[in-house]
C-alpha cells in the first residue's frame, strides 16, 4: 500500500515536468519561428530609407536609377555598352544578399560579345532600396517596370534576355512568365519554389535545422510572407517556367546542397521542352556559380537565343 501511494503521488510531478517540457519546446519553437521568418524575409537594406549609390567601375557606360513598386523602391543599375550597336539587351541579376558588383566580369563578357549588359541591384540589395525579400514575386514586377523605363529612354535595343545567379535566376524566370519581351533566360543554381528550398537552407545554415519539423518550416515561410506582404506560394519558379515562352538554360551543380540538384530537375520537367539543362558534375552551389564552364555555356546560349543574328536579321530562337 505504501509503495502504491508513493507511485500514485509521483504522477502529478511527472505531468508537471511534461507540461514544463512541452511549454519550453513550444516557446523554443515560437522563437525559432520568429527568428526564421525575419532571417528569411529581411532584405540587406532593411531600415534604410535612402540608399547611397554604389561607385561604378570606370568602364560602366552609365549608372541609372528607376522608381518601381508598389511598395515603392528605387532600383540601381549599371549599363555596359558594346562599341557598336547592341545585338541585344541582357539583364544580369545577382544572388541573395549579394549585389551587382559580383557580376561585373560577366557583364563585361556580354559587352565584349556585342550585347548590352544591364546589371541590376534587386529590391533591398546593393544600391537599391527595399525592406523585404519576396523571392521573385515583387522583384519580377520591379524588373518589368524597369524594362518599361529602359525602353522609354532608349536603352532597350534588340531582344531582351536575362542571366540570373541563384536567387536572381528565380527572379528572371518569374519575369519571363509575366513579360513577353524576355526571349531567353539563363538561370544558374535556382530553386523550384520557396517552400521547397527552405528545408535544405535550414539544414545548411541553421544549427539543428535538419531536425526542424515541416510544420515549423511552413510557419516560418508563412510568417515571412506576412512580414513582406506577399504570398509564399506565389514564389513558385516551377510554375513560372511552365508559363513562359522564353528559351531557358538551367545550370546546376550536381553536388549542390544549398539548392539541391533536384530543383533543376523539377524546373526542367516543368519546362515542356523549352529548357536545356547543363549539369556540372562534382560542383556544389558556390562552385557552379563560379564555374568558367558555366559562364561560357551561359554566354553561348545568350548569343544564340538572346541576340539578333546579323545574317538572318531576326531573333535566333
Amino acid at each position: 500500500m505504501g509503495e502504491s501511494r508513493r507511485t500514485g503521488a509521483s504522477w502529478p510531478r511527472k505531468w508537471a515536468l511534461l507540461a514544463i517540457a512541452l511549454g519550453l519546446a513550444l516557446l523554443a519553437a515560437g522563437r525559432v519561428r520568429v527568428a526564421g521568418a525575419w532571417a528569411l524575409g529581411k532584405a540587406p537594406n532593411y531600415g534604410q530609407s535612402e540608399v547611397a549609390m554604389l561607385e561604378p567601375p570606370a568602364d560602366v557606360s552609365r549608372a541609372l536609377r528607376a522608381e518601381v513598386g508598389p511598395p515603392r523602391a528605387t532600383l540601381e543599375a549599371w549599363v555596359f555598352d558594346p562599341e557598336g550597336p547592341p545585338r541585344g539587351t541582357t539583364l544580369v541579376l545577382h544572388g541573395i544578399r549579394d549585389d551587382k558588383r559580383a557580376l561585373v566580369g560577366f557583364g563585361r563578357a556580354l559587352r565584349d560579345r556585342g550585347m548590352r549588359a544591364v546589371l541590376v541591384d534587386l529590391r533591398g540589395h546593393g544600391g537599391s532600396s527595399g525592406r523585404w525579400l519576396t523571392y521573385g514575386v515583387r522583384e519580377s514586377r520591379d524588373l518589368s517596370q524597369l524594362l518599361d523605363q529602359l525602353e522609354a529612354v532608349g536603352v532597350l535595343d534588340g531582344p531582351v534576355s536575362v542571366f540570373g545567379a541563384s536567387y536572381g535566376g528565380a527572379v528572371g524566370l518569374q519575369l519571363a512568365a509575366i513579360d513577353p519581351r524576355v526571349h531567353a533566360v539563363v538561370s544558374s543554381s535556382t530553386f523550384a519554389s520557396l517552400r521547397d528550398v527552405v528545408p535544405p537552407q535550414a539544414s545548411a545554415h541553421v544549427f539543428g535545422g535538419a531536425w526542424l519539423p515541416q510544420a515549423v518550416l511552413d510557419w516560418i515561410v508563412d510568417d515571412a510572407g506576412a512580414l513582406g506582404g506577399f504570398s509564399p506560394d506565389a514564389a513558385d519558379t516551377r510554375a513560372a517556367v511552365a508559363r513562359t515562352d522564353a528559351r531557358v538554360l538551367l545550370i546546376h551543380g550536381r553536388e549542390d546542397r544549398v539548392v539541391p540538384y533536384e530543383h533543376a530537375r523539377a524546373l526542367y520537367r516543368a519546362c515542356g521542352g523549352r529548357c536545356a539543362l547543363h549539369t556540372l558534375p562534382g560542383a556544389d552551389h558556390a562552385g557552379a556559380l563560379a564555374s568558367p564552364e558555366a559562364s561560357e555555356a551561359a554566354l553561348r546560349f545568350l548569343e544564340r537565343h538572346g541576340t539578333l543574328e546579323p545574317s538572318a536579321g531576326g531573333l535566333a530562337r
